[in-house]
């Protein structure tokens, strides 16, 4: 199988032939990615697709319903076969904790026998 590849701003490669394809570690890597930035509700073709970050990161105490979360999403990627690392970096500042923003990073074995280590940033402004 094969997934359309993304730039640097999330957007679909056009024009390349088969360089604009991931395949592999890289699609797996790339859907993990993509399913985890995923906000509920934000896709017209399927509502219920995504995590629900605005509730999550607007209420207090989530940590553990965000943890459940993002592992029910990595796991059920086609491809993945187990989590190694899931790591919330907390805030550091008020400041941090009021523009309810996150990072994870997160390590993860595919089935095609590779590691994939991956930090990702949660922004639902």
């Amino acid at each position: 199988m094969a997934v359309s590849a993304l730039d640097k701003n999330n957007d679909w490669i056009f024009g390349r032939g088969r360089a604009g394809y991931k395949r592999g570690s890289d699609e797996v890597r790339q859907n993990v990615a993509t399913r985890i930035m995923c906000f509920y509700n934000d896709w017209f073709l399927d509502v219920y697709n995504g995590i629900d970050w605005y509730a999550l990161l607007g209420q207090r105490n989530t940590r553990d319903q965000i943890v459940r979360e993002i592992e029910k999403t990595i796991l059920e990627t086609v491809g993945v076969r187990a989590i190694e690392l899931l790591q919330i970096v907390e805030p550091t500042t008020e400041v941090e904790r009021k523009a309810r923003k996150l990072t994870l990073n997160i390590r993860f074995q595919t089935i095609y026998d590779d590691t994939i280590t991956e930090e990702l940033r949660i922004d639902p402004t």
